[in-house]
């Protein structure tokens, strides 16, 4: 999916199983080629790019991203941009080593 012949298609479902297998940074990368791609259904790809972002604690950048959602899923983003903003305003979790 990272060849200079992958395709939109093929670079967002790798996407897609990544983030699923709850592997973020490459999902992330996969989602960035599929957006660099024509053909892309770029409100999806955005979508979950700006997910894997977030899910990476990348708060700031996943809000951007999740900003440039338009038509369908717009609605979408920006339930996902109320989600980044809690989690950076979240305190760090206190430590349970004793």
């Amino acid at each position: 999916a990272r060849g200079a012949s992958a395709n939109a298609t093929l670079a967002k479902a790798a996407g897609d199983a990544f983030l699923s297998y709850e592997n973020p940074v490459t999902a992330e990368a996969m989602y960035q080629i599929a957006a660099s791609k024509p053909g892309v259904d770029m409100g999806r790809a955005l979508t979950r790019l700006g997910i894997a972002q977030a899910d990476q604690g990348k708060y700031a950048e996943a809000q951007a991203t999740f900003a440039k959602v338009t038509g369908v899923r717009k609605p979408i983003a920006a339930l996902w941009t109320i989600y980044a903003a809690q989690r950076a305003k979240a305190p760090a979790p206190a430590s349970t080593a004793g």
